[in-house]
């Protein structure tokens, strides 16, 4: 009987460690509706724009694109989402956390320093 009372409460402190860590899931960001990617710019900074209607309102200066961060984890697999969805045509539903601004260069930091969007933090293929 010790035993599953053992079992039992290690579940639970286990199912408690995972509610409280999910803090940095991508359910917790806001979605944007399912669209087609309209345009990707690049940056020279390594930063990539992803420009798609539906894009919820995070008090930036443009809701009609989102910034895609190389410091990101997961950045390249990100982008491989973006592209593929591109390439097939396929719906897209990107989620984003705040605002980020996107600098076209790093030699010229004042170029664009008060143009913030929203921060792209993952992206999810809609294929219909």
């Amino acid at each position: 009987m010790k035993a599953k009372t053992f079992f039992f409460s290690m579940m639970m402190a286990m199912m408690i460690i995972i509610i409280f860590s999910a803090k940095n899931s991508f359910a917790f960001y806001q979605a944007s509706t399912a669209g087609y990617i309209t345009q990707v710019t690049a940056r020279d900074n390594g930063m990539y724009v992803v420009f798609l209607s539906g894009i919820p309102d995070q008090g930036c200066d443009f809701t009609d694109r989102a910034a895609l961060s190389p410091n990101l984890t997961g950045y390249k697999n990100i982008l491989a989402t973006i592209q593929l969805g591109m390439a097939a045509h396929w719906k897209v539903i990107l989620f984003v956390d705040g605002c980020i601004n996107h600098t076209e260069s790093v030699d010229n930091p004042e170029y664009g320093a008060t143009e913030t969007v929203p921060r792209l933090v993952h992206a999810v293929l809609y294929p219909e």
